[in-house]
């Protein structure tokens, strides 16, 4: 069965008194409150069985490196109660977080895939009624966009993932950090700067390391987070790559572009950019006294490394569509 969990914390709301203050002196107060009780909708009851009764949600999350961003992702709740959908102002700058996959009750279900696809902070929330019905819109910005403060200090000698290690868990101290790059890189000269947000911070790292590498085939050093852990990579370490199965796939792979291709699977959340997968050779055997309308298997065959991946969801919708990972990928060496 389909399956999805968004829960958000609201924001630290200022006090009455802060409040009046900010009127009187027209000065902006930090907030002292706590972080408001966290909302949880999902699709599953306390005991992880399907909720049949559980609401609707849209979703449209695209995920990229923050050197080439795909914008903001969009969440639309259902049938959300009145209260909620009046004080929707209030999750303004709350944390979001969104998992999302298959759970179990299908034959072809694999919860494994299943995992978090966003955390993020909402950037925008508004509340609609139109009719009998009730949403709740959320604009959701990946990580953290508060943070606007890095500050890159490198010393001469010291290698370019020491700079970049130091930086981020400086901003983010509470994000893992995975590294996947094919050697070390330095620099002869001392190197600062600062940079207002995750978005130039990661074209400066991917400039600087081509200009480092000089290799015009080089694809630079990419930043891109997967819940909360940024993964660091040049794609040119080569891991083994993860086995798409006949089943997984929802029609047929398309080309994109040159050596770049696009697929559509159930959705999952085991599948992210610079991860290596390789498309089944066939799954079904054909004789001559098979139907030549058969498909016979995949028309991509080989070892591709993603690019891009896009998880759309409508969870009412019935068709397969509506509740799938869109993945760009483009062709590499066989390994």
């Amino acid at each position: 069965m389909r399956y999805y969990a968004i829960t958000i914390t609201p924001k630290a709301q200022p006090s009455q008194a802060e409040r009046t203050q900010e009127l009187k002196t027209g000065v902006p107060l930090p907030a002292s409150g706590k972080d408001g009780k966290p909302i949880t909708i999902t699709s599953l009851k306390p005991d992880g069985k399907v909720n049949l009764n559980s609401l609707n949600v849209e979703l449209d999350i695209p995920l990229a490196t923050f050197n080439d961003p795909e914008g903001f992702a969009n969440v639309k709740i259902y049938g959300i109660s009145i209260e909620d959908i009046m004080q929707a102002a209030d999750l303004n700058g709350g944390l979001i977080e969104i998992s999302g996959g298959m759970s179990k009750g299908l034959p072809l279900a694999n919860p494994d895939q299943a995992g978090v696809l966003l955390v993020g902070t909402v950037y925008q929330a508004f509340g609609n009624w139109i009719g009998d019905q009730m949403t709740l819109d959320l604009i959701v910005q990946i990580t953290d966009n508060t943070v606007n403060n890095f500050v890159v200090n490198w010393k001469a000698g010291s290698e370019l993932k020491t700079m970049v290690q130091n930086v981020l868990t400086q901003n983010y101290p509470g994000y893992q950090l995975k590294f996947n790059v094919r050697q070390a890189m330095t620099l002869t000269a001392d190197e600062t700067g600062a940079y207002q947000s995750i978005y130039q911070f990661a074209f400066f790292v991917k400039r600087i390391s081509q200009h480092i590498i000089k290799d015009y085939a080089y694809p630079g050093v990419d930043i891109s987070v997967l819940g909360k852990t940024f993964l660091i990579n040049d794609g040119t370490t080569k891991d083994k790559p993860k086995q798409i199965q006949f089943i997984d796939l929802i029609g047929q792979p398309t080309w994109l572009n040159y050596k770049t291709i696009q697929f559509k699977c159930p959705m999952r959340a085991d599948l992210h950019f610079g991860d290596f997968v390789s498309l089944p050779e066939g799954a079904v055997k054909l004789s001559g006294k098979s139907f030549s309308q058969l498909k016979k298997g995949v028309t991509f065959q080989g070892t591709f490394q993603i690019q891009r991946v896009r998880h759309v969801g409508n969870f009412r919708q019935a068709d397969a569509g509506s509740w799938c990972t869109v993945i760009d990928a483009l062709q590499v060496e066989t390994q």
